[in-house]
């Protein structure tokens, strides 16, 4: 691995490309994957990251090393290791060495350093309460994790948190603002054609409104629908009046006429 370029600007750079998540066409693989290959480029390390997709469904995987997503490691780091124990304590495990491991995680440890890795160590993905998933770094040397490291490694793993927890949050913020302006749209619409049927019928508004919900409950239509091709004069207000399984008009009361008497 290439040695890193001057450290404070080697910082900048990373935690403005963390803190980016909110651009145009943001996808969560190639992020993630920018955040593992920072954690590689700073511990020297061979780095798994295993975080929950942009909206919390699915999982996005991301690995520096091809050795990491075998099924004979890759499946064993889902179900333990320092990763899977953070997740769940919320507290970073450093400096495991691989010889010791085999009586905290029999499957991971004699796996990893069959395949030449020495040291672990796993940071959370988390804040607070909510946590994202983990990222685990496996070493080839038995070399501990320097202090300096130690807290830019944490810094990189909160920083990535707190970013992807905040794109949640304006996804889901601009969502609900689009769903409201859409129910706000419909309603305005309805009202215009509630009016324009009032007008045209010489009847009250909620005479209106009764025609209007008779038309599309007969016909299975959609209310919202209708009322744009009435406002759009698509469909005309006349059409409101005919039975569907008679094909006869209604009064502009929109009642039907009372049965001729024998």
């Amino acid at each position: 691995m290439a040695p890193m370029r001057n450290r404070e600007e080697w910082l900048a750079e990373s935690m403005l490309e963390l803190a980016d998540t909110l651009v145009p066409g943001f996808e969560p693989l190639p992020y993630w994957l920018s955040v593992a290959g920072r954690f590689a480029e700073l511990t020297n390390t061979s780095v798994r990251l295993n975080a929950t997709a942009d909206q919390g469904t699915g999982t996005v995987v991301a690995c520096t090393d091809d050795r990491l997503e075998a099924a004979t490691l890759g499946e064993v780091l889902i179900e333990e290791g320092p990763g899977a124990d953070c997740e769940l304590t919320g507290d970073p495990i450093v400096d495991v060495r691989l010889d010791g491991a085999a009586e905290s995680w029999p499957r991971l440890a004699p796996a990893a350093y069959a395949l030449g890795f020495r040291m672990m160590h796993a940071f959370p993905l988390r804040l607070r309460e909510t946590s994202l998933g983990s990222v685990t770094l496996l070493a080839a040397t038995p070399d501990r994790l320097s202090e300096g490291n130690f807290r830019l490694a944490r810094s990189l793993a909160e920083v990535a948190t707190i970013s992807m927890l905040q794109r949640r949050a304006v996804v889901a913020l601009t969502e609900t603002s689009g769903q409201l302006q859409h129910a706000l749209s419909s309603r305005v619409v309805i009202e215009q054609a509630k009016g324009l049927i009032s007008s045209k019928l010489d009847v009250s508004m909620e005479e209106a409104f009764k025609l209007l919900r008779g038309y599309v409950r007969g016909r299975n239509l959609k209310l919202n629908e209708v009322a744009t091709r009435l406002v759009e004069r698509s469909t005309a207000v006349a059409e409101l009046l005919m039975l569907p399984e008679q094909g006869k008009t209604l009064p502009p009361g929109g009642r039907k006429p009372p049965a001729a008497q024998g």
